[in-house]
C-alpha cells in the first residue's frame, strides 16, 4: 500500500474528513494521508472532489491527476 498526502480545502471532503484523521494546515486547508492500494480507486475519488483538493504526495499521483485534468479540459 501507498500513503498519499491530500490538502483538503476546510468545509470540503466531508466523506474523507469522517474516515481519515485530518491535520490542520492554515485557515483554508487541512491535510489528510490516505493509504490506498488502487491507483483508480484514489485518482477517481481525488478527481471528484475537483479544486478542493490537492495531491502533495506521492509524486506520480500528483503528475497522474494534472495529466487527467489538462486532457478534461482539453476536451
Amino acid at each position: 500500500k501507498e500513503v498519499a498526502v491530500l490538502c483538503v480545502r476546510k468545509n470540503q471532503g466531508h466523506a474523507l474528513r469522517s474516515k481519515y484523521s485530518v491535520i490542520e494546515i492554515d485557515d483554508e486547508w487541512d491535510q489528510m494521508d490516505i493509504e490506498y492500494g488502487f491507483d483508480q480507486e484514489i485518482i477517481q475519488t481525488i478527481l471528484w472532489y475537483g479544486p478542493n483538493v490537492l495531491v502533495e504526495k506521492p509524486e506520480k499521483l500528483r503528475l497522474e491527476i494534472k495529466s487527467r485534468l489538462q486532457v478534461l479540459a482539453n476536451g
